[in-house]
């Protein structure tokens, strides 16, 4: 029985026979080092083999997006070699597999899978290995079918936390939101969790077309830790132990594997998103009086145009919402107003204290369990 699953990107020497179970398989990821670093993580593999005879090995690797496969087809044939001729491992022992490009370019990823495992071919132990194991490795634009899998397997509990600001006749929605999710690995066991098992997380978040400009994300942190937008992965290999975290983006996604834990994690971040008359997740409109309402539209493919969020209806989420507008304005959402009674009468106050239209916070209940496409949200003038 597949009962414990390891992942973690190695940036110091790997030591891997201390971490190898009796798991039917384990998997460790390897990013792009001098050859001598390379062949001591090699000489690791060969440990773990001699020590482990029930386990073979598959060295699964990949090219940088938009770039040709040579490289990392020719940094597989090299590593097997190595293992056959330096470290007298078995052929048999060693199976190697392309898969493809992806946005951190030269990473080579290792399973450890017993001899007797249920596997028909390379290709399909490669396919149920990911699945469980790892997030899609190609991460494609939109929420693909192995995406929504995969997420729906990995994580629960999800919370949204936003406060927004309203201003009349802004281009932009602004706000902040935190993110709670829990990740998990199917299958796992504490040791696994303490070992680093801990899958990434993959959060939806596009720029609007021909509003690319309006569409921001800054302050980001995980966990309390600042995050660092990392395009080519390699803050983590130049600084494993530096004070940020590292995250990248891919094709309308935010990817974190840094300092994401096993348990609850925390995103939190500030953004500003479009305001438009049409074909928007958050909209303008203006009555004949020259009265405007803004309001949200969320669907599936244009709700990641608001804010990072998790673009499938099955991850449902709470939503704790406040949203700060004139005193003016009023406010509506799925929920209702934290003490109505005292909103309203500080509106009133508000109202009447000043010329200017003041700002003021509503604050609404927590929804229950939701889908995304079901939370709403609109503000205009109060009649």
């Amino acid at each position: 029985m597949r009962s414990k699953l390891l992942f973690f990107v190695l940036v110091v020497p790997l030591g891997l026979a201390a971490n190898v179970g009796a798991q039917a398989y384990d998997h460790y990821s390897i990013p792009s080092v001098p050859l001598e670093v390379e062949k001591r993580r090699l000489a690791d593999v060969a440990i773990v083999l001699k020590q482990h005879p029930e386990k073979v090995v598959y060295l699964v690797g990949y090219n940088q997006i938009g770039k040709s496969k040579t490289t990392a087809t020719k940094r597989l044939s090299w590593s097997r070699r190595f293992l056959i001729q330096k470290q007298h491992i078995a052929p048999e022992r060693i199976k190697t597999v392309y898969s493809g490009a992806k946005p951190s370019g030269l990473v080579m990823d290792i399973f450890f899978v017993d001899r007797d495992a249920p596997i028909s071919s390379d290709q399909k132990a490669l396919q149920d290995l990911k699945l469980t194991a790892t997030a899609p490795t190609k991460i494609e634009p939109g929420v693909s079918h192995d995406l929504a899998v995969w997420r729906a397997a990995h994580y629960s509990d999800i919370c949204y936390k936003l406060d927004l600001t309203l201003e009349k006749m802004s281009p932009v929605l602004k706000g902040t939101i935190e993110i709670h999710v829990k990740v998990t690995q199917p299958g796992s066991v504490p040791p696994a969790v303490a070992s680093g098992a801990v899958s990434p997380i993959i959060l939806d978040w596009r720029r609007l077309v021909g509003h690319e400009k309006d569409s921001t994300i800054s302050n980001i942190t995980i966990n309390g830790v600042s995050a660092l937008l990392d395009p080519d992965l390699r803050l983590l290999e130049l600084t494993p132990n530096g004070p940020e975290r590292a995250f990248y983006e891919s094709n309308g996604h935010l990817v974190f594997r840094d300092g994401v834990v096993a348990g609850e994690n925390i995103i939190k971040l500030d953004f500003t998103s479009p305001i438009v008359t049409t074909g928007s997740a958050i909209m303008r409109q203006i009555d004949k009086n020259g009265s405007e309402y803004l309001y949200s539209h969320f669907t599936h493919g244009n709700v990641s145009t608001a804010f990072p969020v998790f673009d499938q209806p099955d991850l449902k989420a709470r939503f704790q919402l406040s949203i700060t507008t004139s005193a003016f304005w009023g406010v509506v959402s799925n929920t209702s107003l934290v003490d109505a009674e005292k909103t309203q009468e500080a509106r009133s106050v508000a109202g009447l204290a000043s010329p200017i239209e003041a700002p003021y916070v509503s604050v609404f209940e927590e929804t229950k369990p939701i889908s995304i496409y079901d939370f709403r949200f609109k503000a205009g003038p109060k009649k």
